[in-house]
């Protein structure tokens, strides 16, 4: 490529960069929603609230067997106790509880 190629592309660019920047604006704060903060008042209170939990899980569980006593090879009963839950929370956060409370 010689360079009047080069150039041609270079200046290309740099046009297309120019426009682009004059299209788009100056860059700014973004909001979810109203074009200002001050839209609406902030609730305190929902934003200290514990984040809602979305799935529950054992973390700690204790499984008790009872043998069948007519066929030594086969179970005929287990009894599974927990006795601690893994939550989660929506904004990702884990917390272990007992599962007595």
């Amino acid at each position: 490529m010689n360079r009047t190629t080069w150039a041609i592309i270079l200046l290309g660019v740099l046009a297309g960069a120019i426009a682009g920047m004059l299209l788009i604006g100056p860059p700014g704060i973004a909001f979810a929603q109203g074009d200002k903060p001050q839209d609406k008042p902030v609730d305190i209170a929902a934003i200290t609230q514990p984040s809602p939990v979305v799935a529950a899980m054992p973390y700690q569980a204790q499984t008790d067997y009872e043998q069948d006593p007519f066929e030594p090879t086969k179970l005929r009963r287990t009894t599974m106790q927990v006795r601690r839950v893994l939550l989660v929370h929506q904004d990702g956060s884990l917390e272990i509880k007992d599962a007595t409370n």
